[in-house]
């Protein structure tokens, strides 16, 4: 589900774009629409900068999981949950190697178009490695120049980028055979064929609804908001001003970091929830052994969460044997009369700590008349 901010900003991007690069045609002796514009380039920024932050926390979290688990990991080998999250750690360094290249192109072309107007001082906060947002002072930008931008090449870079996280994410889920974990390839995203919306948002929406068709059902809604925000808009590929070019800059810079957090997101979202690891949900219900005719019964209805990777450990004072999948622990025992089988269930959380839980079910044996 799209929260109510993510799908302002998604509306602000979509909506706003052309009227916005519209009215930032900015005349040298207007201080009016110069202070206009100053704001829009601040609003920019502040939104790109929360953004990107955002997505920065999904990272830390990842890598924070994975140096407690290392750290309790008393035996020093890689468990399935250790494993596992190498391997979405992985996934999130493919995203982030395309996410640097990319946005290290539209840093390039942002001093470009303000050399053609001789204001390069109006780019700042620059991270030397290329990686964060830059703010853009229109206050020392005191000129503007007709088609000095051609934004052919950076939408080609946007939508390469596009195709490659869509296909990072839908192939990412693994499965364990013994030992091994293996790539499950059932998910796979096929091509996409559509390098501009539209405009006709039914028309976009059924196309990129079918392409999802087979991705694993929890990425869906996610992979179809990366679709969204980065497929180019109609007009949009044409020749700017300068001050165009650097509001069509600033707003593709937007979309790239909301893709980039959803699809990190969406990563994380597989291995964290709380101060447990549960990625999987379960459906269960429980109901009476027999019933006489007429009798009403109730019947007990609940979901259960639990961690693939990361299975309970079980022990029955009575003995018998386990079988454990899904989460669920069955116990296999041999009764001849009404039991009371009683022991302890045990998972391990992110920080790695054992929390025990007490069992306990009685068995009633129906003796033969």
């Amino acid at each position: 589900m799209i929260t109510t901010s993510r799908t302002f900003l998604i509306l602000l991007l979509i909506l706003g774009s052309t009227s916005i690069l519209q009215a930032c045609s900015i005349e040298e002796d207007s201080s009016t629409n110069r202070t206009l514009s100053s704001m829009q380039f601040d609003a920019y920024y502040e939104t790109s900068q929360s953004i990107y932050n955002s997505g920065a926390t999904m990272l830390i979290s990842l890598k924070a999981e994975l140096g407690a688990l290392n750290a309790t990991n008393q035996n020093g080998e890689k468990n399935q949950k250790i494993s596992i999250l190498d391997e979405y750690l992985t996934t999130t360094e493919d995203i982030e190697i395309g996410y640097e290249r990319l946005i290290k192109e539209l840093h390039e072309e942002k001093r470009k178009v303000l050399a053609k107007v001789n204001a390069q001082t109006a780019l700042h906060n620059l991270d030397q490695r290329w990686m964060y947002p830059a703010w853009i002072d229109a206050k020392k930008i005191q000129k503007d120049k007709a088609d000095c931008f051609d934004s052919k090449e950076v939408l080609k870079s946007i939508i390469r980028y596009r195709d490659a996280v869509v296909k990072i994410c839908a192939n990412s889920h693994f499965t364990r055979e013994g030992n091994e974990l293996v790539r499950l390839t059932e998910y796979a995203i096929g091509q996409v064929n559509r390098d501009k919306l539209s405009g006709d948002g039914g028309s976009d929406a059924k196309y990129f609804r079918q392409l999802l068709e087979n991705v694993h059902p929890d990425d869906r809604e996610s992979l179809f908001e990366i679709l969204i925000s980065l497929t180019p808009r109609p007009d949009e590929n044409q020749k700017f001003s300068a001050l165009e070019a650097l509001h069509f800059l600033c707003i593709q810079e937007s979309r790239i970091l909301l893709a980039r957090k959803i699809a990190l997101s969406l990563i994380k979202s597989r291995v964290s929830t709380c101060g447990y690891a549960f990625d999987r949900v379960l459906p269960l219900a429980y109901g009476p052994s027999y019933a006489n005719p007429g009798e009403e019964v109730n019947v007990q209805i609940m979901m259960a969460a639990f961690d693939s990777e990361n299975n309970p450990e079980v022990t029955c004072a009575q003995g018998g044997k386990f079988e454990v999948n899904n989460g669920i622990a069955v116990l296999r025992i041999k009764i001849d009369e009404t039991t009371t089988l009683n022991g302890t269930i045990s998972i391990m959380n992110k920080q790695g700590a054992v929390k025990t839980e007490k069992w306990e079910v009685r068995i009633p044996v129906i003796e033969e008349p």
